[in-house]
């Protein structure tokens, strides 16, 4: 029986595809792709000298940041910035500005009328009341009139909700159109834009953090000896940057 088994083991060591799967097993084990992996002993990061590989794009990059801040810059100083923070009224004056520090809302005479017609006012009206009328540019009525029930340009107060700084009419079909009106593409940009110039400081703290942290962790990274110690302070600055942050968030409120 075993004299059988040695036998048949011998043939099947002869077998041509044996040999083959034999031959291509060797030349695997040989093959310098399955050699071991082996780290560099003079690695020292990354790139040690970094050079700009693609001039074109940079030109391209810098001009269109350069006409971006001269944009704003413009924009800047011709416009007025608290007109995205603060409502306005159908003159283009700033609600809660200048002659008008005591009426920092918006509200809507006949929006069915006129969407556009809009006036600053010190408190939304709970219920039909009083008069309102139209006024110049130093806030003051131009209806000329004794008789505001009698006058051109004047309206009844109408009930309405305070939501943020706009005064939305409680009926529904002028509510709605109100409604409509904030939300075109004008408005939106609008309220956007406001809400990037309320949180401004945090949003400069952010860029500016993610520039510094980013330049100084590739100054590490070029070290072999600071791999643990430039993920220990990321961690680190991860924390510190969370609880600032929160902190602003909360002053913001």
């Amino acid at each position: 029986m075993e004299t059988q088994k040695s036998s048949n083991a011998r043939k099947g060591d002869d077998n041509p595809v044996n040999e083959r799967l034999e031959y291509y097993r060797r030349r695997d084990r040989k093959h310098p792709a399955n050699a071991p992996l082996g780290g560099i002993i003079d690695f020292s990061g990354p790139f040690q000298v970094r050079t700009i590989t693609d001039w074109i794009w940079i030109i391209v990059f810098v001009s269109i940041i350069t006409v971006a801040i001269a944009f704003s810059a413009f924009f800047l100083g011709k416009g007025d910035i608290n007109h995205l923070t603060r409502g306005y009224d159908y003159l283009a004056n700033t609600c809660g500005e200048g002659h008008f520090t005591d009426r920092p809302y918006v509200y809507w005479v006949n929006p069915l009328v006129d969407i556009n017609m809009k006036l600053c006012v010190s408190s939304c009206y709970a219920r039909f009341g009083e008069h309102i009328c139209i006024y110049d540019n130093d806030g003051k009525e131009i209806s000329g009139a004794d008789d505001p029930r009698t006058a051109t340009g004047c309206e009844y107060r109408v009930p309405a909700d305070l939501i943020s700084i706009y005064c939305y009419p409680q009926e529904p079909v002028s509510r709605d159109l109100v409604e409509k009106f904030l939300e075109t593409p004008e408005q939106l940009v609008r309220s956007y834009g406001g809400d990037f110039v309320r949180s401004e400081d945090i949003t400069i703290f952010g860029i500016a953090l993610g520039m510094v942290s980013s330049y100084v962790i590739m100054k590490m990274l070029h070290s072999k000896r600071m791999h643990m110690i430039t993920a220990v302070l990321c961690l680190i600055g991860s924390a510190v940057t969370g609880i600032v942050m929160a902190l602003l968030c909360l002053r913001e409120r």
